[in-house]
């Protein structure tokens, strides 16, 4: 059976993602629908960031239905299409776009980034593509990660993660197909991410299991449950803090204190 990571096209240099800051905060507006419906929306745009940036499309010839299938859904789950469709949750967000053009291949010049489009090849080369991955192939391009805000977008400036790192934090892909390979899934990926997030930040991240799965949508059951994955699998360091006693008969327990094992 062939893995994940020959799936995808995996190498050691296509290890670096940087994902925005505030996704988190954006995507609050999916707290109402659940746990892993919001985990869906982060791990799905970390992937189409991922293919994007190291040129996978062409390559991987994956449709919608196949990136599912990737984050560990059915092909043919339609409950999350409302996230992922056009004019969907993270278009209308900003952070997606229906596209049939898209990167074909990348280089640095300078320093700089350079990424060739399919739309920049000659009309034999687009036409052999198109007649692999077929002529209504589309994709979904991660706006974030090449515009940053809306008006950046409208000017044409490329300040996203790909050119500018700050506001973000960074996770290898290699914890993201660990996670999709092993019993943790889109919702412990998405819980590791937030933690990597603050402890790039701090170090370390000192909170309660209540208060850190209210930060991102998950209940106290939920977020102790893939906690717990997360370091039976050395992903993450967890420990509970010593409750004080203030005075007699009254003690104030201290948050838990989390760190990241990579």
């Amino acid at each position: 059976m062939v893995g994940l990571k020959e799936r995808v096209g995996y190498n050691d240099l296509e290890s670096k993602v940087f994902m925005p800051n505030e996704i988190f905060e954006d995507l609050s507006i999916l707290h109402d629908k659940g746990g892993s419906q919001v985990a869906f929306a982060y791990s799905f745009y970390y992937l189409a960031t991922w293919m994007y940036r190291y040129c996978k499309y062409d390559k991987m010839n994956a449709g919608i239905a196949d990136v599912k299938e990737l984050l560990g859904y059915h092909r043919d789950n339609k409950k999350i299409n409302y996230i992922i469709k056009k004019g969907g949750a993270l278009d209308q967000l900003g952070y997606t776009e229906s596209s049939t053009d898209y990167p074909i291949a990348w280089s640095y010049d300078q320093d700089e980034l350079e990424i060739t489009y399919l739309s920049e090849l000659d009309d034999y080369s687009q036409k052999i593509i198109r007649e692999r991955t077929g002529r209504n192939y589309k994709i979904k391009q991660p706006l974030k990660a090449i515009w940053r805000t809306a008006d950046s977008y409208s000017e044409g400036y490329q300040d996203g993660t790909f050119y500018a790192i700050e506001n973000t934090h960074l996770i290898p892909f290699d914890v993201f197909l660990y996670c999709m390979e092993n019993d943790i899934g889109v919702v412990g990926f998405y819980l590791y991410s937030y933690l990597s997030y603050r402890c790039q930040l701090f170090k370390q991240f000192d909170s309660s299991m209540e208060r850190l799965g209210g930060y991102i949508g998950l209940s106290r059951n939920t977020t102790d449950k893939y906690i717990t994955k997360l370091v039976d699998h050395r992903l993450v360091d967890y420990k509970v803090n010593d409750a004080v006693h203030i005075k007699k008969d009254v003690v104030n327990q201290q948050p838990s204190t989390f760190k990241l094992k990579t």
